[in-house]
């Protein structure tokens, strides 16, 4: 599953999805007495490939022991072009919601329904244990922070019409410190 912080959009691979991942478990609606799905087909185009399918309705619950939200509004996917076998879906991080998305924003919806109490997500990143978590309606320092290393909050821009965008004053590469002025930077992560 990709967690996207430059998008809005939530995916999941559909069960006719024929060149998807075909080792991952795929979303069968016969499955479920709460699916919808609107007919008509929608295509997302990113820098990697391309998404196409429609627009479905599900619960959706972070576990089986928590409340789910109803009617969540997510991109199922029947085809996909030059997007990575590996991948199983996505789930979009935007912090807002935007009429472009054609969903439910994630963060907001867990809120809405009471299933979170923040609109807020935290992970940490450990490459060299392979020990990545992710939180999602607020964040445990003591379990999860590194020991040692200061703790950085940033403001966001809201402006920013659907991503993580924060003010950039300057900017260092390779010890070269340049400053900016007016600029913003756009927080979105990919490993491909």
């Amino acid at each position: 599953m990709i967690m996207d912080t430059g998008s809005g959009n939530t995916w999941a691979l559909h069960r006719f999805c024929e060149n998807c991942n075909k080792k991952s478990e795929k979303l069968d609606e016969r499955n479920s007495s709460t699916f919808s799905f609107y007919p008509a087909m929608y295509d997302f185009h990113y820098g990697i490939g391309s998404t196409y399918g429609y627009n479905a309705f599900d619960q959706l619950c972070l576990s089986k022991n928590q409340s789910c939200t109803k009617d969540f509004s997510f991109f199922l996917i029947g085809y996909q072009k030059d997007v990575s076998s590996l991948t199983v879906g996505l789930v979009g991080l935007s912090p807002y919601w935007t009429k472009a998305s054609r969903q439910d924003n994630f963060i907001l919806k867990l809120k809405q329904s009471g299933i979170i109490d923040q609109s807020v997500f935290s992970f940490r990143v450990d490459l060299d244990n392979n020990d990545t978590r992710m939180t999602f309606g607020g964040y445990d320092l003591q379990k999860y922070a590194m020991k040692g290393f200061p703790l950085n909050w940033h403001s966001i821009n809201q402006k920013a019409p659907s991503w993580w965008t924060l003010h950039l004053n300057n900017l260092s590469l390779k010890r070269n410190k340049n400053t900016t002025h007016g600029h913003l930077a756009e927080i979105d992560y990919y490993d491909k």
